[in-house]
């Protein structure tokens, strides 16, 4: 895997939590996160981790289609992911027509 600059920011999120049930994190749980922790977070930092938030329900929400290829996998590996999975449904049809 190659390095992640800002790496500790996903470290971050995690711990937070990458939502706030269906929403996004809020500033306010930032701020609440921070005094809990000693951790300050620069402006540009915070305003990473909500975009990161936003980024992650907006996966979450799109991942519900089993259609659509998996985020992390380079187009290749997808495309041949998708070609398997379309031919095991396909010998499950044949299959329940014995």
């Amino acid at each position: 895997m190659p390095t992640v600059p800002g790496l500790y920011l996903v470290l971050y999120l995690f711990e937070i939590g990458p939502t706030a049930g269906q929403l996004p994190i809020q500033y306010s749980e930032l701020l609440a996160w921070q005094e809990c922790t000693g951790i300050e977070l620069d402006p540009v930092e915070a305003v990473m981790l909500r975009k990161l938030s936003n980024e992650y329900m907006s996966e979450l929400s799109q991942a519900t289609d089993v259609a659509r290829p998996c985020p992390w996998a380079d187009a290749e590996y997808a495309n041949v992911i998708n070609i398997k999975a379309e031919m095991t449904k396909e010998s499950l049809r044949e299959l329940a027509k014995l």
